[in-house]
């Protein structure tokens, strides 16, 4: 009989064990992200390089110092530097925070409404060129209790990753899956809009782009495209990658066919309109938006009646919201990104605008190219206001701007803008005009709410103010 050694067989077993969890941990810790602790980082907020209305068009990229994005619609502090691994945002801890009383100019240049009443802080992380970039924002002004205060310096320290967090709102978990394009199959039909609004389609418009419209089913009409609104900067914040269907309403479909007085009605949006992460009124990359239509396939989406709420009525709107804009796209005067400029003050120095609108806000954005300083001035009314006044342009600056804001008490409905651009007495100076933009609160009228103009064979309803859609139960009053 062979003896058995017990020992050494023992032994055996406990080394492959050994070999097989060597492997699994090392398994597990080369899936696991790798995290590296930051250093702490100090930094100091130069407050005296603040200018709201100071913006300057350079044909090279000048480092801000401050870091300050201050206007009438943001308000914050900005540091990015190059990383060597991903931020986690959640880790960001920020201390050493040291408060200053802001001046009253500096406070006259902030839009209050953004001041938030606690430190509001983020990191982020980002790659360009194969290269981490790193930044950090934070709320440079604060409410304590009452008083504004501003940040002069503060320090931080945050946990980095090796790899690119893929959680939250950074995964692009929210994007709709890349397939094929709707417009892969089936006859689709092309047309255009220019304005927002409510637009009506006829049997003989639908005929005039080609579609046979004898022997469809109405049901199955559907309208695709995603409006004249430009597409976001940053690619991150792009959700959709094809054309979405648009909600619509087919007057007469519920016989099955399209007849001569049958017609679509569909909300389309058009390229104007005032955009806050382009500054301007227009679609900087294109002047009409496209609408695609089809009749293949199954029913398509359509506008569905809302339940009318009981009860009486316990919010009154006698007023909605009006908008008005002049703004002409003909001019680049650095020759590089997407600012364009109309009406130049040169020959020319003085031009006049008016708009027909009550109780208004009224924001003007001029530009100026001049080696010299120069000024706009600006009237209202026949009423003078701050004039704007412009630095000379030194290489690399090519093209000053400045942005006016000005709020009219109630009066009457007709408003006259005047500008004269002083050139300093020099014939080469350039002045610029950027838009001109009104906000106004306008008086609900009788019919107004149900007014639609017909024009070019759309149809067309003006903007009003939209109550809450369940409650409290609204009533508009004119």
């Amino acid at each position: 009989m062979k003896n058995f050694n017990l020992n050494s067989h023992t032994k055996y077993i406990f080394q492959a064990l050994f070999i097989k969890m060597k492997k699994i941990v090392l398994l597990i810790i080369f899936f696991l992200p790798i995290t590296i602790l930051a250093q702490k980082r100090d930094i100091i907020i130069n407050w005296s390089s603040l200018t709201q209305n100071d913006t300057s068009v350079s044909k090279v990229k000048k480092p801000n110092r401050s870091n300050l994005l201050i206007d009438n619609f943001t308000l914050s502090y900005n540091k990015q530097w190059k990383d060597d691994g991903f931020a986690i945002e959640s880790s960001l801890k920020v201390f050493n925070v040291s408060y200053s009383a802001i001046t009253t100019a500096e406070l006259n240049k902030i839009n209050k409404d953004l001041i938030p009443n606690e430190l509001v802080y983020s990191v982020y992380s980002r790659t360009a060129r194969d290269i981490i970039f790193s930044s950090i924002t934070i709320s440079p002004v604060v409410n304590i209790q009452g008083q504004y205060r501003k940040v002069v310096s503060f320090s931080f320290t945050y946990t980095k990753s090796a790899t690119q967090f893929t959680g939250g709102l950074n995964s692009g978990s929210n994007r709709m899956p890349i397939s094929n394009s709707v417009l892969a199959t089936g006859n689709w039909y092309k047309f255009q809009i220019d304005k927002t609004g409510v637009y009506r389609i006829s049997k003989s418009f639908l005929s005039s782009l080609g579609m046979n419209t004898d022997g469809i089913n109405p049901r199955n009409i559907k309208i695709y495209s995603n409006g004249g609104k430009p597409l976001p900067l940053k690619n991150i914040e792009n959700s959709f990658f094809d054309l979405p269907e648009n909600t619509i309403q087919v007057i007469g479909e519920e016989d099955g066919s399209f007849n001569i007085n049958d017609y679509i009605l569909f909300y389309g949006i058009g390229t104007e309109g005032y955009d806050l992460e382009n500054d301007s009124n227009n679609n900087p990359y294109c002047d009409v938006s496209y609408y695609f239509i089809t009749s293949d396939g199954g029913p398509g989406l359509r506008v569905q009646e809302m339940v009318e709420p009981s009860g009486n009525s316990n919010v009154f709107f006698t007023s909605f919201n009006d908008y008005q804009f002049h703004e002409l796209d003909q001019y680049t005067p650095a020759i590089v990104g997407r600012r364009w400029y109309g009406n130049r003050f040169d020959i020319q120095s003085e031009q006049h605008f008016e708009f027909n609108f009550p109780n208004m806000e009224i924001v003007t954005k001029v530009a100026s190219a001049s080696e010299s300083q120069t000024s706009m001035a600006i009237s209202i009314n026949e009423t003078s206001v701050n004039p704007l006044t412009f630095n000379a342009i030194n290489d690399p600056i090519l093209l000053n701007t400045r942005t006016s804001t000005v709020i009219l008490p109630a009066g009457g409905e007709t408003v006259k803008v005047d500008l004269i651009y002083n050139n300093a007495g020099n014939p080469s100076s350039i002045g610029y005009i950027d838009y001109i933009r009104v906000n106004a609160s306008r008086q609900l009228v009788g019919g107004l709410l149900n007014k639609i103009v017909v024009i070019q064979g759309y149809l067309k309803t003006p903007r009003t103010k939209l109550a809450p859609p369940l409650s409290p139960i609204p009533q508009y009053q004119y």
